[in-house]
């Protein structure tokens, strides 16, 4: 890292390293998709779109790419379950066990008001994909103490503006309009049955 990006790095001193040095509560993760990293065999391209985690792949020395046949948000991202799972237990693994709240998780879809509700089986599916290998993770000893949902209510996503749906209620951006989702209505059964 400090070959890479040292200009860019804080400077520690001794008392501050000791200070932060074992003082971490939890390891709070976002985890929305899932990519392979190779090794580059020459200069890394740089990213063209607005969207991409520009300069994230460059200061890794690392060639990101997915598989064709993962199916896409309307972010364009990969839905790989697995891949949380993997995750989670490199994470477990590699720092000693640590409490892990997964903090974000979730996706775009295009979602259309359409009466008096918004049916996104899609969002069902990846929410019920991603938990089950949650639990899967909790099951080989992983310690993920919680999980969020992104996002309560659609809302303004970055560069993509309110193009973007996430949340498990719709919000009619015209007028403040709320209508809960499938996907609202399913969550709500799995948290009062405390599972899947």
């Amino acid at each position: 890292m400090k070959a890479r990006v040292g200009g860019r790095l804080p400077r520690f001193t001794p008392e501050d390293r000791a200070l932060i040095q074992g003082s971490v509560d939890y390891f709070g993760l976002n985890h929305y998709t899932t990519m392979y990293a190779s090794e580059p065999q020459g200069q890394i391209p740089l990213p063209e779109d607005v969207e991409s985690n520009s300069g994230l792949s460059e200061d890794h020395g690392v060639i990101l790419s997915t598989d064709d046949n993962w199916p896409k948000t309307e972010m364009g991202w990969s839905i790989v379950p697995w891949g949380c799972r993997k995750l989670l237990e490199w994470i477990d693994a590699r720092y000693d066990r640590p409490e892990i709240w997964l903090t974000e998780n979730g996706c775009a879809m295009k979602d259309e008001w359409t009466g008096d509700t918004v049916d996104d089986a899609g969002r069902v599916d990846f929410l019920k994909q991603y938990l089950v290998e949650c639990h899967a993770a909790l099951q080989k000893g992983v310690r993920l103490k919680g999980y969020f949902v992104w996002s309560f209510l659609d809302n303004f996503e970055w560069c993509s503006g309110y193009s973007k749906r996430f949340g498990l209620y719709y919000v009619d951006f015209p007028t403040g309009r709320r209508v809960p989702k499938t996907s609202a209505q399913w969550y709500r059964n799995v948290i009062r049955q405390n599972g899947l």
